[in-house]
């Protein structure tokens, strides 16, 4: 670990006349990785009087933390993929690097912990559904956020926890999320222009549209929503899709945010995340 008077030596030298000395500072600054990250918050706090230089810290410290968020969805995708939220979390974790995944546990939990009053585990499905939605959205106040639809946070799971506002996937990642530590076998359904829930129940399956105060509908009213649009019937509208699928997904909804906001940075940061699903 490189040594602090060290450190703050190197950072003196960013904003060096000589641009080939600050572009190799630059680098070297880079290729010390994430552990560089605390050096550099303080160092930012130490140069409140050169705005200049506070600029130069902060794009290192985001290309840092963005490293770091590429390198957690590299390994959710390099392992079994069975924990959700561990994607979710490393999404967010672009907009809010200094977010911990005990955050996002404890807000959970509380919704699971609220949720499962009155809840039967061995109850009909359509009842524990209608419980859940009883809870969910009457009670904690869930639902969509239609005046600011394409705001980024809608994207992000933390907020999506605080704010209790979302679009239909992180809408429905969070109920599914709450689902299934109920043990309900709900999974998603990557339908177009909409994401919904699926129970996969023996006899007569039925879906739940989180995004309209979990509305449970038949297989045949999908296909009539699929005829609608006038999309040819594709088996993938009707079966469960993977937590490969809802992140990706979650992603490409986050970057079209961005790009409506005109932020092209940040929309070519988040194409590169979803580039890393197709490696």
């Amino acid at each position: 670990m490189i040594k602090t008077r060290e450190f703050k030596a190197l950072v003196s030298l960013l904003d060096d006349e000589d641009q080939m000395i600050s572009s190799h500072i630059n680098d070297r600054i880079l290729s010390l990785g994430v552990n560089a990250l605390p050096l550099l918050e303080k160092a930012w706090e130490e140069y409140t009087w050169n705005p200049e230089m506070q600029l130069k810290i902060s794009e290192l410290m985001h290309h840092l933390q963005y490293q770091k968020v590429v390198e957690g969805l590299e390994n959710w995708r390099d392992g079994d993929q069975k924990d959700l939220m561990e994607a979710l979390y490393w999404m967010a974790c672009y907009s809010y690097p200094e977010l911990q995944r005990e955050e996002l546990d404890n807000m959970l939990d509380a919704i699971i912990r609220k949720v499962r009053q009155g809840f039967n585990p061995d109850g009909h499905p359509v009842k524990q559904v209608k419980h859940i939605n009883q809870v969910f959205f009457d009670e904690l106040g869930f639902g969509p956020n239609s005046r600011n639809f394409h705001n980024p946070a809608n994207s992000m799971v933390n907020q999506v926890l605080l704010t209790k506002r979302g679009n239909p996937i992180s809408l429905c990642s969070v109920y599914y999320l709450v689902a299934k530590k109920l043990g309900m076998p709900i999974t998603g359904v990557n339908l177009p222009n909409l994401f919904v829930l699926m129970y996969p129940h023996e006899t007569m399956p039925f879906y739940i549209n989180v995004f309209n105060k979990g509305l449970i509908f038949s297989r045949e009213d999908l296909k009539e929503y699929v005829r609608h649009l006038q999309l040819k019937m594709e088996p993938v509208f009707f079966e469960p899709c993977s937590h490969w699928d809802i992140v990706v997904r979650s992603l490409r909804n986050l970057h079209y945010s961005f790009e409506h906001l005109g932020a092209t940075d940040r929309a070519k940061d988040i194409q590169a995340l979803i580039d890393i699903f197709s490696k």
